[in-house]
C-alpha cells in the first residue's frame, strides 16, 4: 500500500511538471535512476524539416484547379495553449513571389498537420514552384530553438499545355526567315498533336492567319510559318495550344513579335501589344483603341450615433466604407468628445492615410489614431472637441484641405456643436455645412451627426445627417466622383540583355491643340529583382521619334532587365497622349531547353534495389546567343521526401542551336520505393535566360527493396559441424555469407561492419565480442566478394582455445540492406579436449557387402602423421592395408573416412564372406597418439576389432 501511495504522489509531481523521482517503486522502470527529470521542457519548441511538407495529389498537373500543402508541425518542447501564425510563401518558376496563405492555428501540442488548399495557376504555376512554410512565422512565441521552423520544399507542377518561348515575347527580330518554338509543361510528355497559329491581329480572324498542326513529344515543338506579309515594322501575333481533340477546348498562349529589318530587341507597335502593360488611372479602351483616363463613381456609407460611457458597447458599429468594403471602424476613443474625419482627393477618389505612431498623438492634427492597432495606417483623423484650443485644431485642419477635396465628418459621443466658435461654423460652412454663427442654429449637443461635403462648397448644399438623443444610429449615403487627369503606362519587363543599345517611342495626342504633357522614366532592375529609376523625365516632342543611347546610360551587367514608364498629364481635356510605339534595341542572351526529342534514355523504371539508374537526355540552345559552359544539377527526392543530391556537372561551352547530352549514372542503394530523378539545366539561373520552366525536368523510377534474408554458413576446418561436436584447440573457422542481390556487393572492407561474432567461454555466463583487429593485431580477416554473379563474402577466424571445455559460437550477419541472415542468431556450442587422443576405430555399416567406411574421433590440435589401417584374416594374414593418403582428409573432431572400403585385397580380388579382423595404427610426429575411451571399447580386444562382409 506504501507503495502504491509513493507512486501516486510521484504521477502527481509528474502532472505538476516539478518533481524529481525517489521512489525506489519506480526505480525498475526509468532503468534505476531515480533523479530523471521527466518533461521537464520550461519552453516549446516548433519543429519543420522537408520530410514533413508533402503535397496532395503527389502529381500536380494543371488539370487540378487545386491542390493541398499539408504541413506536419511538431513540438519538441513545452506543450503550452497558445496560437502562432503559419506562413506559406510561394515563388513561382518565373521568379515572382506570392504569399499565397497566412493562418492563425492553435499552438502545437505534440504534433498536427496544417492544411492549405492552394491554386495551380496555369498561367505561372508551371514548372518548379518553391515553397517555403514558417512555424510561428512572428515569432509571438518564445521557443528553445528559432532555428528550425522554416523549411523550403519543391512542386513541380506539370502540364501537357505548350508555351511560346521563341522568338521571345515583344521581340524585335531582324528577319522574317525565322523558326517559331514552343516548350511543353512536362519536357518528357509522350507524342501529342498541337497547333500553331499566326496573324497579324491577337483576334487570330485575319484573311492572313496561317495555322499548322504538330505531332511532336515533350520538350521543344518548333513550326516554321512562310508568313504572308513581309513588310518591314510588321507585328505579327503567334500563339500555340495542345489539339482540342485532347480536352475538347484550346488552351492557347500567345507571344508576338515585330520584323525590323537588321535590328533585334524588344518593342511594342501594335495596340493589342499594350493589352497586359501596367496602368494607373489609365485605362487601356481596347474596343476603341484607345488610351483613356480611368474615372468612376465610388460608393460612400457612414454609420455612427450616441453612447454612453460603457466600456463595453461594441464601438465597431461606427464606420464608413467605399464601394462596400470598410475603410475604418473606430474601436477606441471611447472616453473622448469629438470629431472624425476622412479626406478624400477630389481627382482619385483615394482617402487621405493617417500615418501609423508608436504613441496617440501623431501628425499635424489628428490626436487619436482610431483604429484597433496604433502601430498601423488609417484612413481617418480623430479631434477632440470639448475646448477652445481643439477647436482651433479642427480649423486648422479644414482649412489646409485643398480645393475640392471631399470631406467626410461623423461625431462620436457629444460634438459640442452648441460651443462651436465663429471661427469653426466659418470653417465648416466652408465645406458645405449649413451650420450658422446664430447659437439657435447649432446641432443639439450630443446629437448623432454626419456631414459630407467638399473644399470650397457652397454653405448649405452638402449632405448630412442627423439623429436625436435617444442613441439610435445614423446613416448617410453619398458618392464620389473620380475625374483623373494624370496618370501612367508601365510597360512589362524588357530583357535580360547582354548590352543594351538605343530607346525609341513614339506618342500622339488626340486633342484639337496641344495640351498633353508626357514625360518617360526608363526603369532599371537587378537580378534580385530591386528597382531604381536610372533616366527620369524624358520629355517628348510632338510627332517626332525620340532617340535615346543607352549603351552609356546603362550598366549592363547591373541592370539586366529594364522597364518603361509613359507619364501622361492633360488637364484641359482629360485626354491622355495616345502610346504608338516604344522599342529597346539590344543584344538578348541565350536560351537553353530540355529536348528529349533529340535523345532520351532512361534505363529501367523499376529496378532492384542496388542496381544502377542510367539517364540521358538533350538540352538544346534554342536562341541565336551562345552560352558559357552549361551548369546542370541532377537531384533525386526519395520516397520519404528527402532531397539526395547526386551530380553538379559543368559541361563544355553551349553555342547557339548547339545540344549537349546531359547524362547521369547512380547507384539505388538506400531508395527504396518510389522516387524521382530531376534534372535542371542552368540552375538558379546561373547564366541568364528568359525562362526557366523548360530546364527542368522529372521521372519517376520505383525501387524494389532488397528483403530477402542472405544465407549463412559456418565451418570449423572445412566442417560443418553438429551441436556439441568435438573441435580442434586450433580450428580455423570459416564463415561465409552469400546474398542473392548481385547490385549490392559485399566488396569493401567496411563491409565487416555486417558481422558480429561471439565466442563464450567454458563456465562463462555471457560472451565476448571478437573483433577483426586488437591492439593493431589482425585477429580475422576478411575476404570480400569478388565476383558481380556470386555475391559472398568470407571470414577466416584462426581461433585458439587453450582451455578445455564447451564453448559456444554466436554470429549475427546481415546484407548491405541490412536484412538479416535469419531470424534468430547462429549459434552452436563445441567441445574441446587440447590433449591429443583417439578413439577406437570402427567400421561401418558392420556387416557390409559393397563397402564400409571408417568412424572416429580425435582431440587436440593436431591430426596424426601416420595412420595405417590393417585388415587380417582370423588366421593372421594381411589381406588389405589402408594409409593416411587414401583415407582422405581428416581433422579434429568426429571423422567418417571419405574413402570407403569394397571388400578387395590389395592384389583388387574379391574376399570371401566371413569374418575379418583389423587394427589401426597411429601416431603424431612418432608419437603414439593416447585412446581415448568410450563405449565402443568393449567391442575391442587388444587393439584389435572385427567386421563381417557378407553378400
Amino acid at each position: 500500500g506504501k507503495c502504491i501511495q509513493n507512486t501516486i504522489d510521484t504521477l502527481q509531481k509528474i502532472y505538476q511538471n516539478d518533481f524529481y523521482i525517489k521512489s525506489t517503486c519506480l526505480e525498475m522502470t526509468l532503468h534505476g535512476d531515480p533523479a530523471i527529470k521527466i518533461n521537464s521542457f520550461a519552453k516549446p519548441d516548433y519543429v519543420v524539416t522537408q520530410p514533413d511538407v508533402y503535397f496532395t495529389p503527389a502529381n500536380v498537373t494543371t488539370l487540378d484547379s487545386l491542390f493541398t500543402i499539408n504541413i506536419i508541425s511538431t513540438n519538441i518542447g513545452r506543450a503550452i495553449i497558445d496560437s502562432f501564425v503559419v506562413n506559406v510563401h510561394r515563388r513561382f518558376p518565373d521568379g515572382s513571389v506570392v504569399v499565397d496563405s497566412v493562418r492563425m492555428v492553435n499552438a502545437t501540442l505534440y504534433k498536427d498537420t496544417i492544411i492549405f488548399k492552394l491554386p495551380v495557376d496555369y498561367v505561372r504555376g508551371v514548372g518548379l514552384n518553391i515553397f517555403t512554410v514558417s512555424l510561428d512565422f512572428y515569432g509571438q512565441i518564445i521557443e528553445y530553438s528559432e532555428t528550425n521552423n522554416t523549411v523550403t520544399v519543391n512542386l513541380y507542377i506539370k502540364s501537357d499545355d505548350i508555351t511560346p518561348v521563341y522568338p521571345y515575347r515583344y521581340a524585335i527580330v531582324p528577319s522574317l526567315n525565322l523558326t517559331l518554338k514552343a516548350s511543353t509543361g512536362d519536357p518528357f510528355a509522350s507524342a501529342k498533336n498541337y497547333i500553331f497559329e499566326a496573324d497579324t491581329t491577337d483576334a487570330f480572324n485575319s484573311p492572313v492567319k496561317i495555322s499548322q498542326i504538330v505531332n511532336h513529344a515533350g520538350g521543344v515543338v518548333t513550326w516554321t510559318p512562310i508568313l504572308p506579309i513581309t513588310t518591314d515594322s510588321i507585328v505579327y501575333f503567334w500563339r500555340v495550344s495542345l489539339d482540342s481533340a485532347y480536352n475538347n477546348a484550346y488552351n492557347w498562349r500567345e507571344s508576338s513579335f515585330q520584323y525590323i529589318n537588321g535590328k533585334r530587341g524588344w518593342g511594342q507597335a501594335h495596340f493589342f501589344q499594350f493589352k497586359k502593360d501596367t496602368y494607373q488611372y489609365v485605362h487601356y479602351n481596347k474596343p476603341a483603341r484607345k488610351f483613356e483616363f480611368y474615372n468612376d463613381i465610388k460608393s460612400l456609407q457612414a454609420q455612427t450615433g450616441y453612447y454612453t460611457n460603457d466600456y463595453h458597447y461594441n464601438w465597431i458599429e461606427e464606420w464608413y466604407k467605399i464601394n462596400g468594403s470598410v475603410m475604418s471602424a473606430w474601436t477606441c476613443c471611447y472616453l473622448s468628445d469629438g470629431l472624425k474625419f476622412a479626406v478624400f482627393d477630389s481627382i482619385s477618389g483615394e482617402p487621405w492615410m493617417s500615418p501609423p505612431t508608436g504613441v496617440p498623438h501623431y501628425g499635424s492634427y489628428g490626436e487619436w489614431h482610431c483604429q484597433e492597432a496604433s502601430s498601423t495606417p488609417a484612413f481617418d483623423f480623430f479631434i477632440t472637441s470639448n475646448n477652445d484650443s481643439n477647436m482651433t485644431k479642427i480649423v486648422n485642419f479644414i482649412n489646409s484641405i485643398p480645393p475640392n477635396d471631399y470631406v467626410l465628418m461623423m461625431s462620436h459621443k457629444n460634438h459640442h456643436c452648441q460651443e462651436w466658435s465663429d471661427s469653426l461654423v466659418t470653417a465648416f460652412r466652408s465645406i458645405g455645412s449649413n451650420v450658422d454663427t446664430a447659437a439657435g442654429t447649432r446641432i443639439t449637443n450630443g446629437w448623432p451627426y454626419i456631414l459630407f461635403g467638399r473644399k470650397g462648397l457652397a454653405p448649405g448644399f452638402a449632405n448630412y445627417s442627423i439623429g436625436d438623443a435617444s442613441g439610435n444610429l445614423i446613416l448617410l449615403s453619398d458618392v464620389i466622383n473620380t475625374k483623373w487627369e494624370e496618370g501612367y503606362v508601365k510597360s512589362e519587363t524588357i530583357g535580360p540583355a547582354a548590352q543594351w543599345h538605343s530607346l525609341h517611342w513614339r506618342v500622339k495626342s488626340v486633342d484639337p491643340f496641344v495640351t498633353d504633357q508626357v514625360k518617360l522614366n526608363v526603369l532599371g532592375i537587378k537580378i534580385n529583382g530591386s528597382i531604381d529609376t536610372l533616366i527620369k523625365n524624358i520629355p517628348y516632342t510632338q510627332d517626332s521619334i525620340d532617340i535615346l543611347n543607352l549603351e552609356t546610360a546603362i550598366v549592363d551587367s547591373i541592370y539586366p532587365y529594364l522597364k518603361l514608364v509613359a507619364v501622361m498629364k492633360d488637364d484641359t481635356f482629360n485626354t491622355p497622349s495616345q502610346m504608338v510605339r516604344w522599342q529597346v534595341l539590344y543584344d538578348g542572351i541565350p536560351e537553353t531547353a530540355l529536348d528529349p526529342s533529340i535523345n532520351y534514355s532512361f534505363y529501367k523504371d523499376t529496378l532492384m534495389e542496388g542496381d544502377s539508374i542510367r539517364f540521358s537526355t538533350a538540352i538544346h540552345n534554342i536562341s541565336e546567343y551562345d552560352m558559357d559552359s552549361l551548369l546542370v544539377h541532377y537531384w533525386i527526392i526519395d520516397a520519404n521526401r528527402l532531397v539526395h543530391p547526386v551530380y553538379y556537372h559543368r559541361y563544355r561551352p553551349h553555342p547557339a542551336n548547339d545540344t549537349i547530352i546531359g547524362a547521369v549514372s547512380f547507384s539505388t542503394t538506400g531508395l527504396p520505393g518510389l522516387n524521382s530523378l530531376w534534372i535542371e539545366a542552368n540552375p538558379n539561373n546561373d547564366q541568364l535566360e528568359q525562362y526557366h520552366f523548360n530546364n527542368i525536368g522529372e521521372v519517376y523510377f520505383y525501387v524494389d527493396a532488397d528483403r530477402t534474408n542472405p544465407l549463412l554458413d559456418v565451418t570449423f576446418d572445412g566442417v560443418h559441424i553438429l551441436d556439441g561436436d568435438i573441435v580442434s584447440a586450433k580450428p580455423q573457422i570459416e564463415i561465409r555469407l552469400k546474398d542473392e542481390n548481385k547490385f549490392l556487393l559485399m566488396k569493401d572492407d567496411s563491409d565487416t561492419s555486417l558481422f558480429k561474432i561471439f565466442i563464450q567461454k567454458p563456465g562463462a555466463t555471457s560472451a565476448d565480442r571478437i573483433f577483426f583487429e586488437s591492439g593493431g593485431q589482425e585477429i580475422m580477416k576478411f575476404f570480400p566478394t569478388t565476383s558481380t554473379n556470386d555475391n559472398k563474402c568470407r571470414i577466416e577466424y584462426d581461433a585458439d582455445f587453450p582451455v578445455d571445455g564447451t564453448y559456444k559460437l554466436i554470429v549475427q550477419a546481415k546484407d548491405i540492406s541490412k536484412n538479416n541472415s535469419g531470424d534468430f542468431d547462429y549459434e552452436i556450442d563445441f567441445e574441446v579436449i587440447n590433449k591429443s587422443t583417439i578413439t577406437e576405430v570402427m567400421n561401418w555399416p558392420n556387416p557390409f557387402s559393397t563397402s564400409t567406411r571408417f568412424v572416429f574421433t580425435l582431440t587436440g590440435s593436431e591430426i596424426p602423421t601416420y595412420f595405417k589401417i590393417q585388415i587380417i584374416t582370423i588366421t593372421g594374414k594381411v589381406v588389405k592395408e589402408i594409409g593416411l593418403d587414401e583415407l582422405g582428409l581428416i581433422h579434429i573432431g568426429r571423422n567418417i573416412t571419405q574413402y570407403a572400403w569394397n571388400g578387395k585385397d590389395d592384389y583388387g580380388d574379391q574376399l570371401a564372406n566371413g569374418v575379418y579382423l583389423y587394427r589401426v595404427i597411429t601416431n603424431i610426429n612418432g608419437k603414439s597418439i593416447e585412446k581415448n575411451q568410450t563405449g565402443a571399447d568393449k567391442y575391442f580386444k587388444e587393439e584389435f576389432g572385427k567386421m563381417f562382409l557378407m553378400r
